[in-house]
C-alpha cells in the first residue's frame, strides 16, 4: 500500500466542487433536494467553503 502525505478531501469540498458550483445551487436548494434542513446542509460545508461560494 502506498502512503501519501496528502490531506483527505472534506465532505464539504466534495459537495461544493461536485454539486453546488457546477449546478449553480444554493445551500438552501441543496438542502431541499437532500430532504434536510438548511442548517444541516450548512454543517456539511465548512465556513471557508461557504465564504468562497458567496464570492462566485
Amino acid at each position: 500500500m502506498n502512503i501519501t502525505k496528502r490531506q483527505p478531501v472534506s465532505v464539504g469540498e466534495i459537495i461544493t466542487e461536485e454539486f453546488l458550483v457546477p449546478m449553480a445551487l444554493t445551500q438552501g436548494q441543496l438542502a431541499e433536494a437532500m430532504g434536510v434542513s438548511r442548517k444541516t446542509s450548512m454543517n456539511c460545508v465548512p465556513i471557508a467553503e461557504q465564504l468562497r461560494l458567496t464570492r462566485h
